[in-house]
């Protein structure tokens, strides 16, 4: 199993492959996922499964256009998230189903680079370029129109089955999984990251958090409002049940008090 993915034959004619966390993670490129998506041999379906953060955009890149090149029918599934680079990925497939608690995610592309003035500009038209790559593949599995897909990238978008299914980035919504829309996502955007269980104990200050936060896809408005909520939190009693609810789940998380001083 790698890292990230796992490619196997289900039968002669059937293969799955699974996605369940960061795209490129631990060096494993998308040159690897598609050697070993090439060796299945003459299969006729693929069953794609996702639940991902994301991650590069340009593994996610390649890999959506193997998928897209393949023979074979692609059936795509959202196990809980596609996220970023995932959703790229996901759309390759010729049909989309989703739980009904599940979610797309889509934003801009990003990245960051070091250098003159001349390497900085070489890595703004680089960004601009798989931005625009990547609208074009959300407008044709879609039918937006293109300037709606740029709005909802530049905002950072996030969709539940039934928005996804009504915008054109689904097929059908299936059944609850009981991963997903639980009504705060602080606690299940959390949960729904599969890079396992959050730790804080590398984490030294403000700042690191809200870093994590948005490191698993929570926007910086966001990240910024979440650790002031809990500084808040944890300097008086609740007023409600709402501020019950969320200090249970900061108790459940173990994040260190020292971290919110």
């Amino acid at each position: 199993m790698k890292n990230w993915y796992q490619i196997k034959n289900l039968t002669a004619d059937i293969a799955k492959i699974s996605i369940f966390n960061e795209i490129g993670l631990g060096g494993i490129t998308a040159a690897e996922f598609i050697a070993e998506l090439r060796a299945l041999g003459n299969v006729t379906t693929l069953e794609l499964n996702i639940h991902s953060p994301g991650g590069s955009l340009l593994e996610g890149l390649a890999i959506h256009s193997a998928l897209k090149n393949h023979p074979a029918k692609v059936l795509g599934h959202v196990d809980g998230l596609a996220a970023s680079a995932a959703s790229i990925i996901l759309m390759a497939a010729d049909r989309i189903t989703m739980p009904e608690d599940g979610f797309i995610m889509i934003h801009n592309a990003q990245g960051g680079a070091y250098g003159d003035a001349a390497e900085l500009r070489d890595m703004a038209a680089l960004m601009e370029k798989l931005q625009g790559t990547a609208v074009d593949i959300y407008v044709r599995r879609t039918g937006l129109d293109r300037q709606t897909i740029v709005d909802m990238m530049s905002k950072e978008t996030w969709m539940s089955a039934a928005e996804a299914k009504t915008l054109g980035f689904c097929d059908e919504v299936l059944g609850r999984v009981g991963l997903a829309a639980k009504a705060r996502p602080f606690d299940d955007r959390l949960k729904l990251s599969p890079m396992g269980a959050p730790d804080f104990t590398e984490l030294e200050n403000e700042r690191d958090l809200e870093r994590f936060f948005r490191d698993v896809h929570f926007s910086k408005t966001e990240s910024t409002a979440l650790v002031a909520k809990m500084k808040t939190l944890l300097t008086r009693p609740p007023v409600d049940d709402e501020d019950a609810k969320f200090l249970e789940r900061l108790e459940n998380l173990k994040i260190p008090k020292s971290i919110l001083n």
